[in-house]
């Protein structure tokens, strides 16, 4: 019954993993293959060059002036606030209205300490980058992805690439799937050896099944996600089962050192 149940868990486990790294590829590809302005490092990019562009001239370094507001941690947050409203705004199809003004008045009393400034100056700068305004550069912002993302499936890309939910459903899965194994061999070193058999059963299947499904693959991407022509890198299908093979290794020669431990101790 144990090895029946042993076996029908590993079936399931090498599915699941061979769908969770499925689902990696297809995230990976359209990262790759979508415009680079859906990320955080780009917004956030792009409102500090805002903000440098509003400073006055003066007796400072203006480098070390952005250097300091890039590497400030509200600045971090506003960028997030930003991308997080941008990606409901694409998805809902609607625009919202934020509130950040706070924290980069915050951020600009930090940064600008080190700029030769009047008080007057300061002022002026912080009172350009008031709610009212700000608005107005996200608006800009939203029209430029949304016009960026025209030709694609922002649902779609929400989906498979900002969403991880179906990663972690897979994950959660394969966990379920480790921990019925615990319980049914009652040790976690037993365990090992199925978890390293079938990471390399996964990894060597999907040196057969991803490459030979690549037109499927590259279809699913263009129709569903990104509605234009792709072409999916072979090296990027068989990954997987490269990091596959070379965990499930590791797992079997871990087992293997446990097996022999555990002989010399009851000799």
């Amino acid at each position: 019954m144990r090895s029946f149940l042993n076996g029908f868990l590993s079936v399931f486990l090498i599915i699941f993993t061979l769908l969770l790294f499925l689902s990696i590829v297809i995230s990976n590809v359209v990262k790759s293959n979508i415009s680079n302005v859906l990320s955080k490092d780009y917004i956030k990019n792009y409102i500090v060059n805002y903000i440098i562009e509003k400073m006055p001239e003066g007796d400072y370094n203006i480098e070390k002036v952005k250097e300091k507001i890039e590497n400030n941690k509200d600045m971090d947050d506003i960028a997030e606030e930003y991308y997080d409203t941008l990606i409901n705004d694409i998805k809902n199809d609607t625009t919202s209205e934020i509130s950040i003004s706070s924290k980069l008045t915050a951020l600009l009393d930090e940064s600008l300490k080190e700029a030769n400034l009047l008080d007057e100056q300061r002022n002026l700068i912080k009172d350009k980058f008031n709610d009212n305004n700000l608005n107005k550069l996200y608006r800009k912002l939203l029209k430029l992805i949304r016009d960026d993302l025209e030709h694609t499936n922002i649902v779609a890309i929400y989906k498979y690439v900002i969403d991880s939910n179906i990663k972690n459903g897979l994950i959660i899965l394969n966990i379920g799937i480790l921990l019925f194994l615990i319980i049914i061999n009652k040790s976690l070193f037993k365990v090992f050896i199925h978890i390293g058999l079938d990471l390399v059963i996964s990894g060597l299947l999907s040196f057969i099944i991803f490459p030979m499904f690549k037109g499927m693959i590259e279809k699913f991407i263009q129709n569903e996600i990104i509605n234009s022509d792709i072409k999916i890198n072979t090296l990027d299908l068989i990954k997987p089962g490269i990091y596959l093979i070379v965990i499930g290794l590791i797992f079997i020669i871990i087992y293997s050192i446990y097996k022999i431990i555990k002989s010399k101790k009851d000799k």
